[in-house]
């Protein structure tokens, strides 16, 4: 379902272009000394102050700006339907954290996490998961994670981390279901047959088996 992941580290700025044609970006960004005064996401979870933030996009270019000197970004292009659920949660003024949360079905599991003002010494994420990156800035105030955890079975799991001092942390959990909709499958043609499955608010997905 992953297309393709990257980061880039900047100044001022920092932008980093994934593979075009994917149906869904996730994105976050750090900022050490500054807020981030932009960021080219929708924003899901900031810890309030803006030197963390991520979201998603449908452009495949990620990217995020401020006026200090250092600036982390990182995406991942997935080609598949949405996401099926999200959690978050943000830490402000910690040197170290932990956060529990819940796979509802057996999921593939984007795990996204910024942090700023210090950066993230260490990240541990369930067993299974296998990180896509794990990038600090130059000056080691900000970093961006992506890990992903392929059919991560229903339960609740943990993510801890340690970060260089008292600083901000951002956590998204995007479940997505491990059997999704292939580009070519017509949600047009074929939303009755769609919408007669769409029951109890949980979405079944189709893989095109047509030539």
């Amino acid at each position: 379902n992953i297309t393709g992941s990257g980061y880039k580290k900047g100044t001022t700025s920092a932008s980093v272009t994934l593979p075009s044609g994917a149906n869904i970006y996730l994105c976050n960004g750090g900022d050490g000394s500054g807020a981030l005064s932009s960021y080219s996401w929708i924003n899901q979870q900031s810890d309030g102050y803006d030197y963390t933030s991520l979201g998603y996009q449908s452009s495949n270019t990620c990217s995020d700006s401020s006026s200090s000197s250092d600036i982390v970004v990182g995406g991942v292009a997935i080609d598949t339907n949405e996401y099926e659920y999200f959690q978050g949660t943000s830490f402000v003024g910690v040197s170290s954290f932990s956060y529990n949360y819940t796979v509802y079905n057996t999921s593939n599991v984007i795990i996204s996490i910024a942090c700023g003002w210090y950066g993230c010494t260490s990240i541990t994420v369930p067993s299974g998961c296998t990180p896509l990156f794990d990038a600090t800035g130059a000056d080691k105030y900000e970093t961006t994670y992506m890990a992903v955890c392929y059919n991560q079975t229903s339960g609740t799991y943990t993510i801890s981390g340690s970060l260089s001092g008292a600083g901000y942390v951002s956590i998204g959990i995007y479940e997505f279901s491990p059997f999704f909709i292939n580009p070519g499958f017509s949600y047009a043609i074929n939303s009755s047959l769609f919408n007669s499955i769409n029951l109890n608010g949980s979405n079944v997905y189709f893989t095109n088996s047509s030539g």
